[in-house]
């Protein structure tokens, strides 16, 4: 094998399997034109983690997320005869539309109709300028007509906010779009919709975007920060949506808990109640995670959602990507009491990931709790603060570095643009931690499963080794289970791994009788996940479950925790009893006896 010597990797390793993201952003807020092409310059820096179709034009997916042209817009609506509230005031939606006029009308009644439904008028709508010539043939084959609409309060005394009217508006189309255009809504779909955040992106090279797009060229277009994201597509087929950064994240990384996360979700979304918003949350919501799109897109839905339900940034943050706290001892108990209570209402979207976020004037990044995929951060003599999924990503000089560093995994890196202040994470921490009672709420109603379990042993009865042979057969484990899988673990205390391929029937087509975990398949992101030690790596590892109703995720009270934990997901015989004969006024047992 030859390699250049002026090189320390061989140059045909070209490829790369980790999305880059990464964000420039004003400590002070002030806004400019030169954060937008800094923005443009990490995205083009990030090239080499692209992914590219067969054309070499069209892109896994680009795009920025800046504030909203308010400059812009302001010119456009005196040009109509309209005028343009002051910032804030108002909601920008960008929007992907059909290019058919039949589609096309049809989706924008629809806006306006359902605008009007919830107070809101459209003040106008205004196409964005593109250049469709630098797309690749793949990416013309599916561009959508984009659209931005500048959307208004019309009902200053409705009881509703207006930020949760413009939420149900996006939710009531988004139900809309997947009636009329599919699940995965590529031809009518919200690429955002905001009072202070518009997101430019498609199935565009990084170096094209401000090509494609002709107001990231224009000097009027001044913003306070600009997120980026270059996409390489790894568990979804590249598409205009799909292409990030979405409303509220930027994801790099996969989601391996995605299945759970969106039962999860839709389960939990049939007892959602909040007194003033009931008739919304009921008839108008619809699915919170939309079917059909990424686990970057989901995971933006929920936060999205969780936002709504009045919790902070970094409150949301820290629930669906929570720091490993239940075997780290050394983390002070009120916050390890937080995290224990969150666990009861969210469940972690675990794996991978550097999450970018930006939500009501703060902008920061958030890290896995394995730390899997790294975000380096610098902050600057003139006030601005850099982060990307690598160093390098924009030309500084040495002496304008005041500090550099990068995040640790489960840190949250926060900057607040409206204080001039980067939040340090044990502050943020130690605010959640403090928020309410936890430790006390915990203690009155969480049962772990050792205060309740029967200390009785179980022997190997000489009765049950004669039927081992028999047992063996009824639940389906055959010789070679024994000799490679069972006796590698008994004797050296872990899995086998293998790498051969797996060519046996699946289990529904199997003329055997095959173990009953056999029809089921993990679902998870198989690309670029290295091999977990749950033993070894017990600090960042947890197979605690609980058993228990959960409640209402509007609130926050004690009856929320009121739940069994348990150490693992199965159960010992004298676990089993103890559980089928506990019961109190808030947990109840109830045992179905079937015959088999």
């Amino acid at each position: 094998m030859e390699f250049h010597k002026e090189l320390l990797n061989d140059p045909r390793d070209n490829q790369r399997d980790a999305c880059g993201v990464g964000f420039i952003a004003n400590m002070k807020g002030l806004r400019s034109h030169k954060v937008v092409t800094k923005g443009l310059e990490i995205l083009r820096k990030m090239d080499h983690r692209a992914g590219r179709a067969a054309d070499n034009k069209t892109s896994d997916g680009s795009g920025i997320l800046l504030s909203i042209p308010h400059n812009i817009l302001k010119e456009f609506a005196l040009g109509i005869g309209k005028s343009l509230p002051k910032e804030g005031s108002y909601a920008l939606g960008m929007i992907f539309l059909p290019k058919n006029e039949k589609d096309y009308s049809k989706c924008i009644a629809k806006i306006n109709e359902t605008a009007v439904l919830n107070g809101l008028d459209i003040l106008f709508y205004r196409d964005v300028p593109v250049d469709s010539s630098v797309l690749g043939e793949i990416a013309k084959i599916s561009e959508p007509k984009i659209v931005q609409a500048v959307i208004v309060d019309n009902a200053k005394n409705n009881a509703k906010p207006f930020k949760w009217r413009i939420f149900i508006l996006k939710k009531m189309l988004e139900t809309f779009g997947r009636s009329s255009f599919g699940m995965e809504q590529k031809d009518f779909y919200f690429a955002s919709l905001s009072t202070e955040s518009v997101c430019y992106k498609g199935l565009v090279l990084p170096k094209d975007l401000p090509e494609y797009f002709h107001d990231l060229k224009n000097k009027a277009y001044k913003s306070s920060f600009a997120m980026i994201h270059q996409r390489f597509s790894t568990n979804t087929n590249p598409s205009w949506p799909l292409a990030q950064p979405f409303r509220i994240i930027c994801h790099n990384g996969e989601i391996n808990t995605l299945r759970g996360n969106i039962n999860a979700m839709y389960a939990r979304s049939f007892i959602i109640e909040n007194e003033e918003l009931n008739d919304d949350i009921k008839n108008n919501m619809g699915i919170i995670c939309s079917p059909g799109f990424s686990d970057s897109a989901m995971l933006d839905n929920a936060i999205e959602f969780l936002l709504q339900t009045g919790r902070t940034l970094p409150q949301a943050m820290s629930m669906v990507i929570p720091e490993p706290w239940e075997k780290n001892y050394e983390m002070d108990e009120k916050l390890r009491n937080y995290y224990e209570y969150q666990s009861y209402i969210m469940e972690p979207w675990d794996g991978p990931a550097f999450v970018g976020f930006v939500h009501d004037g703060c902008i920061g990044a958030i890290l896995d709790r394995n730390g899997l995929r790294p975000g380096r951060y610098c902050v600057t003599k003139d006030n601005f603060v850099i982060m990307a999924s690598e160093s390098g990503v924009v030309d500084i000089k040495h002496e304008m570095v005041v500090e550099k560093g990068k995040i640790s995994p489960g840190r949250i890196f926060i900057l607040d643009m409206k204080k001039g202040v980067i939040l340090d994470d044990n502050k943020i921490k130690n605010e959640l931690a403090e928020k309410n009672p936890y430790g006390d709420w915990l203690n009155r109603n969480r049962i772990n499963m050792s205060d309740i379990e029967k200390k009785e042993k179980y022997h190997d009865s000489e009765d049950l080794k004669s039927k081992k042979t028999e047992l063996l057969n009824y639940f389906g484990y055959s010789k070679e289970d024994m000799r490679v899988i069972i006796s590698s673990m008994a004797n050296e205390g872990k899995e086998p791994v293998g790498s051969m391929g797996n060519d046996t029937p699946i289990a529904i087509l199997s003329k055997n009788r095959p173990l009953l975990y056999n029809y089921f398949k993990q679902l998870f992101a198989q690309v670029t996940n290295p091999p977990i030690d749950a033993i070894r790596e017990e600090l960042v590892t947890s197979m605690s479950t609980f058993l228990g109703s959960e409640k209402n995720i509007f609130d926050e009270s004690e009856e929320h925790c009121r739940m069994i934990r348990l150490n693992g997901p199965v159960l010992s015989d004298s676990q089993f009893s103890a559980i089928e004969n506990f019961s109190d006024s808030y947990l109840k047992v109830k045992k179905n006896n079937y015959n088999i």
